[in-house]
């Protein structure tokens, strides 16, 4: 018997090394697929938490402005008690004029 012959019988074959040539080769790739998959996952929900974080802060700044607008609608009623104060006012030192 030949050498290959031999190897062949016996599971040398050259075939075997091309199959862990093969199996080496799947390997890489499906490591490969698992670290890009890993990575956009990471991508993605960094993605995600910098949103969040945007969100939150709008909601920050429209918080603010709301107690801001409110602060302001009470200025305003302020002012229009006092104006009121004052037209009343003048309208009596009308009256006291003409009388």
């Amino acid at each position: 018997m030949s050498l290959e012959l031999l190897r062949e019988k016996f599971g040398h074959s050259v075939f075997t090394h091309e199959k862990k040539a093969d199996n080496k080769e799947k390997i890489h790739e499906k490591l490969n697929d698992d670290f890009n998959s890993s990575y956009e996952k990471i991508q993605y929900n960094l993605s995600k938490e910098k949103h969040q974080e945007q969100i939150e802060e709008k909601e920050r700044i429209i918080e603010n402005l709301e107690v801001e607008a409110s602060e302001l609608a009470s200025e305003v009623l302020v002012l229009e008690k006092e104006k009121a104060v004052l037209l009343e006012d003048l309208n009596k030192s009308k009256w006291m004029e003409n009388n």
